[in-house]
């Protein structure tokens, strides 16, 4: 079951899961947007009892929700760290829980659903090499190599968000007076942003070209951008879902509209001028 996000923040939206809710829901998973964290206090109300909470923090590393780190909020917790994100062991992810039961089946299924990894098995104390596979797992282990690396960008990750929070307020200075477009919205609850995506809206209505007409134009300018995302139920693999474009007002609304700018830790304050310069010359000429 798909709930549709927020107009304002593009999180997921409490009210409409509070409208999805039936005895079937058991888990719910809520996306840390861009790198906002999602209204948590409200979904969990929303959800009631009974409900797991998967927190996709692949966006969020680092940000904060009412002072508490994202990934904290639920009761499992999904990083990526794939090449684009704001820590990264160029691919891979990390699952986080406080619950030693998830945690130790994630670990099995992690490594074919084995009982005891090598590091168990072949240690001076180990005793044995024995091991059993309890259930058919699969192969999701980083390798040494990429965690050592994850490690290193992980002590890393305040300086590197930090230069992303500034990118960001460069972009907010920049482009706040182009009225035919809408800056991010930050919500009152989001203590600290990732800024893992920085997304404009274009205004439609005060435009003569569409958004697909905009990102040419820029891309025409220098100015590399994309969307983020096609809506999953917008995909042939997610037909049998049930869901259709136009079912998930707010969602397809917001796809329409959306372009995503340059956004990274050494994106200089020349780069963002030149960006936001393109923007505004591109609204200037299409304006209605």
């Amino acid at each position: 079951m798909l709930a549709d996000v927020g107009a304002a923040d593009l999180t997921l939206d409490p009210d409409d899961v509070a409208r999805k809710m039936s005895p079937r829901t058991k888990v719910i998973m809520p996306v840390h947007y861009g790198g906002q964290p999602a209204r948590m206090d409200e979904l969990k109300a929303a959800a009631g009892d009974g409900v797991t909470f998967l927190e996709d923090v692949a966006h969020a590393p680092g940000a904060t929700y009412r002072g508490r780190p994202a990934g904290s909020l639920g009761d499992v917790a999904a990083f990526s760290l794939y090449a684009t994100k704001n820590v990264t062991s160029a691919e891979g992810g990390v699952l986080t829980t406080d619950d030693e039961g998830i945690a130790e089946r994630a670990r099995s299924l992690a490594l074919h659903g084995m009982s005891r990894d090598a590091w168990k098995r072949y240690r001076a104390s180990a005793r044995s090499w024995r091991y059993e596979v309890a259930e058919p797992g699969y192969k999701y282990n980083l390798s040494d190599l990429q965690a050592a690396l994850g490690a290193s960008q992980a002590a890393r990750l305040e300086d590197l968000n930090a230069r992303r929070v500034r990118v960001a307020g460069w972009y907010d200075e920049l482009l706040g007076g182009i009225t035919e477009i809408e800056l991010p919205t930050t919500l009152p609850t989001t203590t600290r942003h990732a800024w893992h995506l920085y997304v404009i809206r274009i205004r439609p209505e005060q435009l003569t070209i569409d958004r697909d007409a905009f990102i040419e134009e820029l891309r025409d300018a220098g100015v590399a951008t994309s969307v983020h995302f096609i809506p999953i139920h917008h995909h042939p693999g997610f037909a049998g879902l049930g869901v259709h474009p136009g079912d998930l007002r707010a969602t397809d609304a917001a796809f329409e509209r959306i372009i995503s700018l340059p956004i990274y830790p050494d994106l200089a304050r020349e780069e963002a001028e030149y960006v936001a310069t393109a923007v505004a010359a591109i609204a200037r000429r299409h304006r209605r």
